[in-house]
């Protein structure tokens, strides 16, 4: 079957580009910073990706990584989506869970920011929280060891989010335009750090915060910020044109 052609939209509003073909990471938009926590102590590992080229493979138990953002933090933007490639094991995800990636203190789903989380038999949990109160997304799931796609949008000015996994067996999955019923959309940047973490939540201290959840490997790929709402069809171009965002030279 011949590939769907990569959406050229794709370029429009992009705020940070990762292809995580090579270590150090580089932003192809030079807005952010990918690396360690801890100086020195470098969890991070190439692997195969679904491409032919890399992703990045990322072990909690050596040390998680944290994107940093140098200017406008995106959790702001009066719209947003956040999508990458994602392959897991699944042995981190229990009841407690594991930050995918996230941009809050993940002790409690209503503490400011955002957060996906792996949690049991391959479920990928999309929070949004503010202190206090919470909206969340949730029940899909991933095939364990597949690269799957995920993508979270938000448009704050419409109080509206949209959580996708395009799996490769499961298919699409997709919750649309789900009411912001409670959160407080000024209170989406989490800890105020404009600092995420990758197979970590933005205190770097979750496993210890929460007992009964794991350390353990994560891999990534092609992660991508937007300060706009993606269309569904722009989404299935990115899994449908077996494509990575670099071939559009953004």
């Amino acid at each position: 079957m011949k590939p769907v052609p990569l959406a050229t939209t794709l370029r429009d509003n992009l705020a940070a580009y990762f292809s995580l073909d090579t270590k150090p990471a580089v932003d192809a938009k030079a807005g952010s910073t990918l690396g360690p926590w801890v100086p020195g102590t470098d969890g991070g590992s190439l692997v195969d990706d679904n491409f032919g080229a890399k992703g990045l493979r990322v072990d909690s138990n050596v040390d998680a990584y944290q994107l940093v953002q140098n200017g406008a933090d995106i959790a702001l933007s009066p719209q947003f989506t956040i999508g990458f490639w994602f392959r897991t094991d699944c042995t981190q995800g229990n009841g407690t869970g594991e930050p995918i990636l996230s941009n809050k203190n993940y002790t409690s789903g209503a503490n400011a920011g955002i957060a996906l989380g792996l949690f049991g038999s391959c479920e990928v949990r999309f929070n949004i929280g503010s202190g206090g109160k919470r909206d969340d997304i949730n029940g899909m799931k991933v095939s364990a060891n597949q690269w799957a796609y995920l993508a979270l949008s938000v448009d704050a000015a419409a109080k509206k989010f949209s959580a996708y996994v395009i799996d490769p067996v499961l298919g699409l999955q997709k919750v649309e335009n789900k009411a912001i019923a409670s959160t407080d959309v000024t209170k989406l940047n989490g800890l105020g750090t404009k600092a995420w973490g990758l197979n970590d939540d933005a205190t770097h201290n979750y496993v210890p915060n929460n007992a009964g959840s794991l350390k353990g490997v994560m891999a990534f790929n092609d992660l991508a910020m937007w300060t706009r709402v993606l269309t569904l069809d722009e989404l299935k171009s990115i899994t449908a044109s077996r494509q990575p965002l670099s071939s559009l030279n953004p």
